[in-house]
C-alpha cells in the first residue's frame, strides 16, 4: 500500500499542486499593482539585459566570488539533473547518436558516470550553504524556511546519489512505470526499494513546496522585473 500511495497517489497530487500553485503565483505576478519602488530593481532594463542579470548574478560575484561559483555548480548541475530523469519518460536517443553510444552498455556506463559526477556537483554546495548559515549574521536571520529547503535538496541529493553508486537500478523497468504515470496508466507493480521510495517522497514534497517558496523567486524577479520596466 504504500509504495502506491507514493509512487502514484502523491506522484499525481503533487504534479496537479505544483502546475495550480505556479499558476496562481503568475496569476498574482501579472495582476501584481504598479509603484514607483518597482521600477528601482532594474531600471531601463530590457527583457534580454534583465534575463542576463538574473542569470550571472553580477551582484553576488561582486560580493562574494565562492557563493557565487558554488550557486552557479548548483543550478548547472540541477538543470542537467532535470534533463538526465527525463530519460525516465523518453529516451534521448539523439544525444546518444551524438556521443556515439552505440549499445545498451555503453549508455549506462556514460548515465553512470555523468550522473554521478552531476550528483555529486549538486550536493556539494548545497551542503555549503548549509554550513554557511549556520554562522555568523546569517545564523541569526536564518528561518526554519532557509534550513527545510536546504535539507530537503539535501536529503534528495544524498538518496539520489545512493541509488546512483549503491544500487542497481532497473532503467527499463523504470521507464515502463514512469511511462505508464504520464499516459494516466500507471502499473499495478510499483518500484518497492525503501531509498527509492523515501527519493521520490521526497521530490514530491519539494514539487508541493516548490510554488510557495523561496525558491521561486527566480521567476517572479524575471516576470515582475520585465513587467515594470516596459
Amino acid at each position: 500500500m504504500l509504495p502506491k500511495l507514493i509512487t502514484i497517489f502523491l506522484a499525481y497530487i503533487s504534479i496537479i499542486i505544483f502546475i495550480s500553485g505556479i499558476i496562481i503565483r503568475l496569476a498574482k505576478w501579472y495582476t501584481k499593482s504598479r509603484n514607483i519602488a518597482s521600477y528601482t530593481l532594474y531600471p531601463k532594463s530590457g527583457f534580454p539585459s534583465v534575463i542576463l542579470r538574473i542569470t550571472l548574478f553580477p551582484r553576488v560575484f561582486e560580493t562574494n566570488r565562492l557563493l557565487w561559483i558554488s550557486g552557479w555548480i548548483f543550478h548547472v548541475s540541477l538543470i542537467l539533473l532535470l534533463f538526465g530523469h527525463l530519460r525516465l519518460f523518453q529516451e534521448p536517443y539523439w544525444l546518444w547518436n551524438i556521443l556515439k553510444l552505440e549499445t545498451y552498455e555503453d549508455v549506462s556506463r556514460f548515465a553512470f558516470i555523468s550522473g554521478g559526477i552531476t550528483g555529486v556537483l549538486f550536493i556539494s554546495p548545497v551542503f555549503m550553504l548549509l554550513a554557511r548559515r549556520m554562522r555568523g549574521t546569517l545564523y541569526k536571520l536564518s528561518t526554519f524556511e532557509d534550513y527545510f529547503i536546504l535539507l530537503l535538496l539535501a536529503l534528495i541529493g544524498l538518496t539520489g546519489n545512493y541509488m546512483r553508486f549503491m544500487l542497481h537500478i532497473d532503467v527499463p523497468k523504470l521507464q515502463q512505470f514512469f511511462i505508464g504515470l504520464l499516459y494516466l496508466n500507471p502499473s499495478p507493480h510499483q518500484p518497492t526499494d525503501p531509498v527509492f521510495l523515501v527519493h521520490m517522497f521526497l521530490a514530491e514534497l519539494l514539487l508541493i513546496y516548490l510554488p510557495f517558496s523561496k525558491l521561486i523567486h527566480s521567476i517572479s524577479a524575471t516576470i515582475l522585473t520585465y513587467r515594470f520596466t516596459r
